[in-house]
């Protein structure tokens, strides 16, 4: 008597990460909102002040503003980029600790689902501290798998 099983065709990465991103669309986009305009507005704009401070000093200055002016807006600039990466901090990790939860949840109701002799490959002890864990963490006493496989997932955007 012969069984035959079926492969599942396996799901491609990318439509993980699409749910990932759907399951909480503002916080990916605040995100690489905060992310363009801190490492790549500001910077801009440190460029053009910049540029109008020192044609106002060699007099072939295009805005009406003075050399003082400037300095006050640059001044600003650094305060308002100083609160965006706080914004930026805050968010990051507000959506790592969200998605994470999302798939240490998921990871778990999965292995709840299976029977209890193949719940986990290994062995029991295997499943919550992995031998190649312990080498190169061996100051770490609990790590486990739900922790270390969830802890970067989603943050795949800035690979």
């Amino acid at each position: 008597m012969r069984v035959e099983q079926t492969q599942k065709k396996p799901i491609p990465t990318w439509w993980y990460l699409w749910r990932m991103v759907r399951f909480a669309p503002w916080l990916y986009l605040a995100t690489v909102g905060l992310r363009i305009i801190v490492f790549g507005g500001i910077g801009q704009a440190y460029g053009l002040l910049t540029r109008a401070f020192l044609n106002h000093l060699t007099g072939q200055a295009q805005v009406g503003v003075g050399p003082w002016a400037i300095i006050a807006l640059v001044a600003g600039l650094v305060m308002g980029r100083v609160g965006l990466v706080f914004a930026d901090v805050v968010v990051n990790y507000r959506l790592r600790f969200t998605v994470g939860a999302l798939l240490r949840r998921n990871l778990f109701e999965r292995i709840l689902e299976r029977p209890g002799a193949r719940a986990v490959p290994g062995s029991p002890g295997e499943s919550t501290v992995s031998a190649a864990t312990w080498k190169r963490h061996s100051t770490c006493l609990a790590c486990c798998r739900f922790r270390s496989a969830m802890g970067f997932s989603p943050l795949w955007p800035w690979w």
